[in-house]
């Protein structure tokens, strides 16, 4: 078997110490030959064997491997131990039976100190299993400067030691009546007044909380806050018995029990923060996953019964509806294809007049109905005979190419069942089964007649079916946008989301591929950008969240370009990242800037590299201010002499229509684009965004 090196360093060697130090107090050693006396012998044999064992956990990482549930089961428990070892060593004082520079009474059993010199040894090893424990909960989800401060606070921690050793067990320590200034000068507390700061500044390394659920961070609350109180019984006077045995051992302990108790403390209140709001992240976690179970599912689903009995099953996890049901239009009329929750029998006795008012309100407005309330809607009112216990209600559209398909219903018992969030919610998870239904009849298409190219026409019109239909209207503002088309289905995306009146989300993406792959992996990502984006205010953290969803549900080969916008109206501000997207152009003052971020594209790597590489820019805009996105279609769309538009021809251009409405520069954009195409094929989609500040 192999040896490791520095296993032999950090973990035997000090063991050696340890029974170095044994012999000292025993007498065994000849301290004749030796300048130090017996005292300052022992403390430093204990500090260097206390510096070498943190080392060697610190760099073996016991507990690297184990999973957050698991580390915080082995903190608590050690804690537990740890401070009945405590209480068992506070019983005998070893200052009853040592002489500081001569070692042990001659009258004294040397099992009596053998037992306690053991119970101190597994003190020491918990002591530093904790700070191992506490130092794998600060690394999670590190940034560039985790590791610096954490080994500047261990370092001021060595410091400290070294200091106590220094001064002997003359100089009492401040933990055990909490006055810091009082009997201590100043100066001879400055390493432990670093280690305190650094104790706070990595206090704040809290981000294991977020990957807790709402059970986890109320049973983590409790628990923690009961052992966080056996900490403070544990700092008050608990100190004394082993500063008689070793002020180098008391001084870790001290230091450790402040780290605890401080980082415990922060930790504690950021889930007390976070437990109001826990409950309804959970639920949007869960409504997420089931989008993704339901693209991951319906993408494999080619039988039509088979997708609309899968469609029923989710769609109670996605908005948490007690019963539900689906339409589906064929020819002129409507027939009842699943339920859940209610059979389809008793769905057929809902008066034909309410579900005539249903159908004509939602052609008419062209997106999810939403009714809080429907004991108080005068038009729907009915539906209460048809069933008492109806609430609340809700009905999407599934629609391709301008072609109902059918109706999806989420019914509640409870008035107001619904948030306003469950309305885009709803419509995704619509959407997703509209593509769905697609792809189910293109297949059937496909496999009676073997017409390939109807599929690629249908599938991409449901494509264009989830680009925004009219752009929201925000004072100050030009917005407007184009995407046409290649003759083969593409990946090209764009999207407007008006989170609320003080904040508008800007998208354009490009999923990589060709066909209805691409296309449906479009109508994905845009659905999960929908969920994701009410709940975050940054648009890197956006892509971090959609990055790991790429690389965890996307195919391998399969990656997707994006930049992600979030624009402020009130203090014209754009928040903005690229994710291996063609560069950001802002006209000023009739000049053009291409802005090149850092960043790599979705599903090309880890979350760590991802978030590594990905640069947030912040561009303070003024008035005749113009951003344009655009996808790479546009710079590489190829005339007869196969020779590309380029960048150099889209920046004359953009510069030359400057002066023009954003609406009507874009078309004539188009018509210059089609001019220099002179006809020739489109081998990729084109998408171009236009943001003016007026």
């Amino acid at each position: 078997m192999k040896i490791d090196r520095h296993h032999i360093l950090y973990i035997v060697f000090p063991l050696i110490l340890f029974f170095v130090l044994i012999g000292i107090d025993f007498q065994f050693i000849d301290m004749r030959a030796i300048h130090f006396d017996r005292g300052q012998l022992r403390e430093l044999v204990l500090l260097l064997a206390m510096i070498l064992f943190v080392c060697g956990g610190l760099r073996r990482g016991w507990f690297r491997d184990h999973t957050l549930i698991q580390k915080l089961w082995f903190l608590g428990g050690f804690v537990i131990i740890f401070w009945i070892c405590i209480q068992i060593l506070k019983w005998q004082s070893p200052s009853d039976f040592i002489f500081p520079n001569q070692g042990i009474y001659q009258s004294i059993q040397p099992v009596i100190y053998i037992l306690y010199t053991a119970i101190l040894f597994l003190t020491v090893v918990l002591s530093v299993w904790i700070f191992v424990i506490l130092k794998e909960l600060i690394y999670i989800r590190q940034s560039k400067h985790t590791a610096v401060n954490f080994r500047l606070l261990t370092i001021f921690i060595f410091l400290y030691m070294f200091y106590q050793f220094l001064g002997g067990k003359e100089d009492t320590l401040f933990i055990s009546n909490w006055q810091l200034w009082k009997d201590v000068p100043i100066l001879s507390n400055i390493f432990l007044i670093f280690v305190i700061l650094f104790i706070v500044v990595n206090g704040f390394r809290c981000k294991w909380m977020h990957y807790l659920n709402k059970n986890q961070k109320i049973g983590v609350f409790f628990t923690g806050g009961l052992i966080l109180a056996f900490v403070n019984v544990l700092v008050i006077g608990s100190n004394e018995s082993i500063a008689s045995y070793s002020v180098t051992i008391a001084a870790f302990i001290e230091c450790l029990l402040l780290l605890f108790a401080i980082y415990s403390g922060m930790a504690l209140l950021g889930i007390l923060l976070q437990l109001p709001s826990a409950g309804l992240m959970d639920k949007r976690i869960g409504e997420i996953r089931t989008l993704q179970e339901l693209s991951n599912t319906i993408g494999s689903v080619l039988n039509i019964d088979e997708l609309v009995s899968t469609t029923v099953e989710l769609c109670r996890k996605v908005v948490g509806a007690d019963f539900f049901w689906i339409e589906l239009k064929e020819d002129s009329k409507y027939r009842i294809a699943g339920s859940q929750g209610i059979k389809k029998e008793a769905v057929k006795q809902i008066p034909d007049s309410v579900i005539q008012t249903i159908r004509k309100e939602i052609q008419q407005a062209k997106k999810t109905l939403l009714i809080n309330d429907i004991s108080k809607n005068k038009k729907l009112r009915e539906i209460r005979k048809w069933h008492q216990k109806a609430g609340s209600l809700l009905a999407a559209p599934v629609q391709i190419k301008k072609k109902d398909l059918g109706i999806l219903y989420a019914v509640k018992r409870d008035p107001f069942g619904f948030v306003e969030e469950s309305r885009a919610l709803f419509q995704a998870f619509a959407d997703q089964v509209a593509v769905a239904l697609d792809n189910a009849n293109l297949v059937q298409v496909t496999i009676e007649q073997g017409v390939y190219r109807e599929e690629l026409r249908m599938a991409h019109e449901a494509q264009m079916r989830l680009l925004p239909r009219t752009m929201p209207e925000v004072k100050g503002i030009e917005l407007d946008a184009f995407c046409v088309t290649a003759n083969e289905i593409g990946g090209d995306f764009y999207d407007i989301i008006q989170v609320n009146n003080k904040r508008l989300d800007i998208v354009v993406g490009d999923v990589s591929g060709k066909g209805a792959s691409a296309a449906f992996y479009m109508a994905e990502l845009k659905g999960v950008i929908q969920a994701l984006a009410p709940h975050f205010s940054s648009p890197k953290q956006i892509l971090i969240e959609v990055n790991t969803f790429v690389c965890n549900h996307f195919e391998s080969d399969t990656f997707a370009t994006m930049v992600y916008g979030i624009f402020f109206p009130v203090s014209r501000q754009l928040h903005f990242v690229r994710a291996g997207h063609p560069p950001v152009g802002l006209i000023r003052k009739k000049k053009m800037s291409w802005l090149e971020t850092r960043g790599l594209g979705l599903g090309l790597a880890t979350r760590k590299m991802f978030n590594q590489k990905l640069e947030e820019k912040v561009l303070n805009l003024k008035k005749g201010d113009t951003i344009f996105i655009y996808t790479d279609g546009l710079s590489e769309a190829r005339n007869q002499e196969e020779e590309e538009f380029g960048e150099e021809r889209l920046t004359e251009t953009l510069l030359h229509l400057s002066g023009y409405p954003t609406g009507e520069m874009l078309e004539k954009v188009n018509k210059q684009l089609e001019q220099f195409t002179q006809n020739v094929p489109r081998h990729d989609d084109i998408t171009l965004v236009a943001l003016r500040i007026v």
